[in-house]
């Protein structure tokens, strides 16, 4: 099994176009499309698109947070949650 490199772990908001509305859906809507090497996300939202763009920036700012080995609780986490939950 290969390792990850942390710069195939980082997204970025790699597009954001005007999208037509869900059924009976009213306003305008965006497509965005989340990308790191890895994976992709694609999503949908209303509003302008200053609004859609923050909304997915800080979407980005959470995925990134989330795989950041820095923040890793290490192989042990699992074991303490499962301790704690045998002795309740």
């Amino acid at each position: 099994m290969s390792e990850e490199t942390a710069d195939q772990r980082t997204f970025k908001l790699v597009a954001i176009e005007k999208s037509t509305p869900p059924d009976k859906a009213k306003g305008t809507w965006y497509r965005y499309v989340i990308e790191n090497e890895l994976t992709s996300i694609q999503g949908f939202a209303r509003g302008s698109r200053v609004t859609v763009a923050n909304n997915a920036n800080r979407y980005v700012k959470a995925l990134n947070a989330k795989n950041d080995p820095s923040r890793s609780a290490g192989p042990w986490a699992t074991q303490r949650r499962k301790a704690a939950a045998a002795n309740k």
